[in-house]
């Protein structure tokens, strides 16, 4: 069945599915039609009534560092940092030498 088949079947119409067997396109009674009932109605508390609270972009970044504390760099690189030039090797080649006559 297409996507477009399944979602126009009409009410009361189920595909059953079973784990080693194949799909089927089956007639199922209704849930009430089979006397079940239920107690109470379902029901989930509203809370969208929230009060908002803003935080300066100063407590975002002592809260972010205050769980993520940064690493500790090592003292020998710490050149490399206050002068990013230190931090490239150089990259010379050696000279040529021709073999030998």
């Amino acid at each position: 069945m297409t996507m477009y088949e399944l979602k126009s079947m009409k009410k009361g119409h189920f595909v059953v599915m079973k784990t080693g067997c194949y799909p089927m396109k089956t007639r199922l009674k209704m849930l009430f039609n089979w006397g079940i009932a239920f107690e109470d109605a379902y029901s989930i508390e509203e809370k969208s009534e929230r009060k908002v609270q803003c935080a300066d972009s100063r407590e975002v970044e002592s809260a972010v560092l205050e769980r993520f504390p940064p690493k500790l760099i090592p003292v020998e690189f710490v050149d490399e940092l206050d002068n990013p030039a230190a931090a490239i090797p150089n990259k010379r080649r050696s000279p040529r030498i021709k073999k030998g006559n």
